[in-house]
């Protein structure tokens, strides 16, 4: 399945597709500037669990913002490289994981979840 849209933010496009090979999902996100000018773009995905990072190492970072939800995430940590990111939430059923691809420069950041207030 493949979805595009070209007006959901200004100067970018958006292109995402999912697939199912050999009973795994994959899914592919690009962000495309339409200008001529640099942007950056966050992807946000949700684990419960932290997230482990085959490759660079990843050092602490200060916050992103204190503003748009970035004031919910603590222990930041990132890595910059200009190298694909692999990555997997190791105690997850089914086992779960990233490849983060980019021309340029990439910044891998994770955080901890917060702490549960009450049970799943």
């Amino acid at each position: 399945m493949r979805a595009q849209c070209a007006d959901a933010y200004e100067d970018t496009e958006l292109d995402r597709t999912l697939l199912m090979v050999d009973g795994i999902v994959v899914d592919l996100f690009r962000v495309t500037a339409t200008d001529e000018t640099e942007h950056h773009f966050d992807y946000v995905l949700y684990g419960l669990a932290p997230l482990v990072v085959d490759g660079p190492s990843l050092v602490p970072r200060d916050a992103l913002s204190d503003s748009d939800g970035y004031q919910h995430l603590s222990q930041l940590r990132a890595a910059r490289t200009s190298e694909a990111i692999d990555a997997v939430w190791p105690n997850s059923r089914p086992r779960s994981g990233l490849t983060v691809l980019r021309r340029g420069s990439s910044a891998g950041i994770t955080h901890l979840p917060p702490a549960r207030s009450h049970p799943p």
